[in-house]
């Protein structure tokens, strides 16, 4: 089996094994004070792409990319999108229709299974296209990007939100902030059944 096979299947299946423990997180987000920042965050990004749509008499089309358990594509319906999220995780993707139908109502929310970085829409399918924490699982960032960017409308906005989440496996230093900063609880807000274990981590 060819390497990127392999690589893949040990990323779907990390996923699914993190896919309870990470919908925890998600969930504690949309229940605090995080669910109005992030909206109005996304509110800003997105209007123009919203009143766009509006004008021409169609509702936005967004795309959620690595949706997870669903966050953003939760954030998007409420902010009046038809949203299709995708996902390598069949099991993040079970956790996120679960999470849609508990947090809003009537939403026109989708999920497909698929791989990121060969989507299986048209040309020009939506009007903007979200990811949160998604850049450090790509194999070749440049041709996923450029991807994203063709199923992009012309004007349309694609926004990726990411961080270097596990700096803390190869530098000493932040490795000892990040245990200073988990001992207090108050820095980092997910509590400990959200997070992924030791061995997910080195994993």
């Amino acid at each position: 089996m060819p390497e990127h096979d392999v690589l893949a299947d040990d990323i779907r299946a990390y996923w699914d094994e993190r896919a309870t423990s990470y919908s925890r997180g998600v969930l504690a987000e949309l229940g605090d004070g995080r669910h109005h920042v992030w909206r109005e965050v996304l509110a800003r990004i997105t209007s123009s792409c919203r009143a766009d749509a509006q004008a021409t008499g169609r509702q936005a089309r967004a795309l959620d990319v690595g949706c997870g358990p669903g966050l953003f594509s939760i954030l998007l319906a409420e902010l009046g999108c038809v949203v299709v999220g995708v996902d390598g995780s069949e099991r993040m993707l079970a956790k996120a229709r679960a999470n849609v139908r508990e947090v809003v109502s009537a939403a026109d929310v989708s999920f497909e299974q698929a791989d990121f970085a060969q989507l299986p829409f048209a040309d020009g399918s939506f009007d903007i296209v979200v990811s949160r924490n998604v850049t450090w699982l790509m194999r070749r960032p440049e041709e996923t990007y450029t991807e994203w960017l063709r199923v992009l409308r012309p004007g349309g906005k694609l926004v990726a939100f990411d961080a270097n989440w596990y700096r803390y496996l190869v530098d000493d230093n932040v490795n000892a902030q990040r245990r200073a900063d988990q001992a207090t609880g108050e820095i980092e807000e997910w509590d400990e059944d959200s997070r992924a274990t030791d061995d997910e981590e080195r994993r």
